[in-house]
């Protein structure tokens, strides 16, 4: 759980928080209130850092023999940790409160490995992930608000629907999955994701995500798992490729 900052200007690095060994417990502190003395604990498979408009950095979840839901604030300016949301103990379920609805019991459940995105007004975001303790991969989608540090059930959670390609629909589910890597935000603030790993082989869908209509869109790829891709010709375009997949 040691926490590093980079200075490209003068190509060094700087040891900022956590333990200098592996394993470390951390410190929760109390929920919502910043300590120097709060960490949270050592951990591996933590997708989501994402930078809220105020500089502060986030973490969700994460993997150390079991898996975490628990959402931590780091504050550059005062080099501070704070325990946001979640438990502060591991395998907690969801609690998805009403879909779109917006609360403060809400939460994601524990999970390692997902998709994450961070919207036009500040939101983040995140889809599926992977539950070590059920060996389950899920395909819910969550959005949190940082001004009012509540999380929204948005989507998903139901079987995978793949719809018609090209075709939103709100019946459109992709299928649970983790190691999402690939997940991009485009121009118009759309989220996107490719691929992945859904508990019986890889896969090389490619989902859109529309805010507006919250829906999502089946684009390009296979339903079936393990796919050989089509590489075509290097440097042409074509209808028929699709990357192998991963």
């Amino acid at each position: 759980n040691d926490f590093w900052r980079y200075d490209p200007a003068t190509n060094q690095w700087t040891w900022m928080k956590g333990a200098n060994t592996a394993g470390d417990p951390g410190s929760y502190g109390t929920q919502g209130v910043p300590d120097p003395a709060n960490n949270p604990p050592s951990r591996c498979e933590t997708a989501a850092a994402w930078p809220d408009n105020s500089g502060n950095l986030w973490l969700f979840g994460g993997y150390n023999g079991a898996t975490f839901n628990d959402l931590w604030r780091y504050n550059i300016a005062t080099n501070t940790w704070t325990w946001m949301k979640g438990s502060s103990t591991t395998n907690q379920p969801s609690v998805y409160g009403t879909l779109t609805v917006e609360g403060p019991a809400n939460t994601p459940g524990a999970r390692e490995a997902y998709a994450h995105w961070k919207d036009n007004n500040g939101n983040f975001w995140l889809f599926g992930g992977f539950v070590f303790s059920s060996g389950t991969p899920l395909n819910d989608t969550w959005r949190y608000n940082p001004l009012t540090n509540n999380w929204t059930w948005m989507h998903g959670n139901v079987p995978a629907n793949y719809g018609t390609t090209c075709v939103s629909s709100a019946s459109n589910v992709p299928y649970g999955r983790h190691e999402s890597r690939a997940s991009w935000k485009d121009q118009n603030g759309n989220f996107w994701m490719f691929g992945g790993y859904n508990g019986s082989g890889m896969i090389n869908d490619l989902w859109l995500y529309c805010l507006a209509t919250n829906q999502w869109t089946w684009v390009s790829g296979d339903m079936t798992t393990n796919s050989p891709g089509n590489w075509g010709t290097i440097n042409v375009p074509s209808p028929t490729n699709e990357p192998i997949a991963k």
